[in-house]
């Protein structure tokens, strides 16, 4: 395996704490888990830099079985990416417990000061997307009512909205409207300064992840919801707004016309 000059630089971030950073307790943890990979798979990984810049094939059915050991939100996240990419069994709920450990800690909401948890999130994302598990489908649905969970995961969104699950139209239709995205329901103190995302962001993400799924649910009302956003100055906005238009447009030629789409 070939080690490239950013994947030096960031084993030596490691080694000085500047990257990756996580308790000495996970760092033994770490040490662990990776000799018991590298006697069976023949490698020589030490640091988690190195679990991030190669998959070992296999590797993860060694991985699950230390993943809850870990205090780490980050090195938590990195090995549901290589349980997903091994396909060990049961990874699905691990996910889901993993990220439910998230939601639970202090990396959940950025404060000043603190790093954006973009790089955990979205491999819980990332994992729910490529799994697809419908098996999970009403406790995804839960997390989808939670604007902050909607606004980290967008591809389970999106996932969720392509299986036409009924009451995610509604989640939906809110984040659409924006009224339902608050200080309190994002986990914020009102007028909270020096957190990231602030509200605007996660209130636009969402309305874009609202414009993107309602193609999934034909029907007037959401036609007209669509059919608003398509005209706003916003160009990025209108733009969404009529590409779900022309889905819907289409989809009611191919269902008979628009008085097919509730039934089709």
């Amino acid at each position: 395996m070939e080690y490239s000059a950013v994947l030096n630089d960031s084993i030596e971030m490691e080694k000085a704490g500047e990257a990756y950073v996580y308790q000495k307790e996970d760092g033994k943890i770490l040490a662990q888990m990776l000799k018991e990979v590298n006697k069976l798979y023949r490698t020589n990984f030490h640091y988690l830099a190195e679990m991030e810049a190669f998959h070992v094939r296999g590797s993860g059915e060694i991985m699950i079985n230390y993943i809850n050991q870990f205090r780490s939100e980050e090195i938590r996240a990195i090995i549901i990416s290589h349980l997903v990419q091994d396909r060990v069994k049961g990874c699905e709920y691990t996910a889901l417990q993993g990220y439910m450990h998230f939601k639970a800690s202090d990396e959940y909401i950025s404060a000043q000061g603190k790093p954006s948890p973009a790089h955990i999130h979205t491999r819980y994302d990332n994992a729910f997307r490529k799994l697809k598990p419908k098996r999970l489908k009403q406790d995804l649905l839960s997390l989808a009512g939670h604007p902050r969970d909607a606004y980290y995961l967008p591809f389970t969104m999106q996932m969720l909205a392509s299986w036409h699950c009924p009451s995610l139209e509604e989640i939906l239709i809110s984040y659409a409207g924006g009224n339902s995205v608050t200080y309190e329901s994002v986990g914020l103190p009102d007028k909270a300064e020096g957190f990231f995302p602030p509200l605007y962001a996660i209130k636009r993400e969402l309305l874009f992840t609202a414009l993107g799924g309602l193609k999934y649910y034909p029907s007037e009302r959401v036609y007209e919801i669509l059919n608003t956003f398509s005209k706003s100055p916003d160009k990025d906005i209108a733009y969404t707004a009529n590409k779900s238009l022309r889905y819907l447009e289409k989809h009611s030629v191919e269902c008979g016309g628009k008085d097919s789409w509730i039934t089709c």
